[in-house]
């Protein structure tokens, strides 16, 4: 699999999971995934129109917006073909050989890159909040992320390609990214952590620079069908 990273530590995969009772359906609850399932979600990084996500030349996701990545899909484990189109165009495709119970991230850079896949394992710790950081802004070289004031260090000299994750206790936080050695922010986000609940912080190009896209982790909604 081409540019396929493993994250050295662990994405609580509580942190993907959908909202837990059913909506009137008939039924309390949604049912599991079977147990071959794997979980993969999808970013189409470049700006423009929003895109749909086929599996294996099925629509799974009909229109995705641009610079927003996917709730994680739930796919039998195995090989997958993943495409983005626009307008029945192609814009990126992948194959992907999933594992069950892992979980994926699948970044489209643009129609002539090939697209970045990650491996994110999973924890159960309950009682803290996971941040993940995908650097996938190559221009942009390392990059270090601190709080806002800079005064704490969160991740240092993350290079294009290496994401990172870190177990944090679950608070509010703003963050700033920074060219690694620059004294000034790039691009700055907040976070509303909450126990048991992981979270995203996507680092894409731009003409001049980064754009930061921040998100809490979330499953698509499995009804069985």
């Amino acid at each position: 699999m081409k540019n396929t990273l493993f994250i050295s530590s662990v994405i609580a995969l509580l942190a993907i999971a959908p909202l837990a009772q059913a909506q009137m359906t008939g039924r309390l609850y949604d049912p599991m995934p079977p147990d071959n399932s794997a979980y993969l979600r999808v970013l189409d990084s470049a700006p423009g129109k929003p895109v749909s996500v086929l599996v294996d030349g099925k629509v799974h996701v009909k229109s995705l917006a641009a610079r927003t990545v996917s709730d994680y899909l739930v796919l039998p484990s195995g090989k997958h073909q993943i495409q983005v189109q626009i307008a029945g165009k192609s814009q990126g495709t992948t194959e992907v050989d999933l594992v069950e119970k892992n979980a994926y991230t699948v970044i489209f850079p643009n129609a002539k890159n090939p697209a970045w896949t990650f491996t994110d394992r999973t924890s159960t710790n309950k009682l803290k909040s996971m941040l993940a950081v995908y650097n996938v802004a190559p221009a942009m070289g390392a990059v270090d992320v601190k709080t806002a004031d800079g005064k704490t260090s969160v991740f240092k000299a993350l290079e294009t390609g290496k994401p990172a994750i870190l177990e944090v206790n679950p608070i509010k936080v703003e963050l700033a990214v920074f060219k690694s050695g620059d004294a000034t922010a790039s691009v700055e986000a907040k976070l509303d952590m909450e126990r048991g609940s992981a979270y995203s912080l996507f680092l894409l190009p731009t003409a001049d620079g980064i754009e930061v896209l921040s998100t809490q982790n979330h499953r698509e909604r499995y009804t069985g069908q």
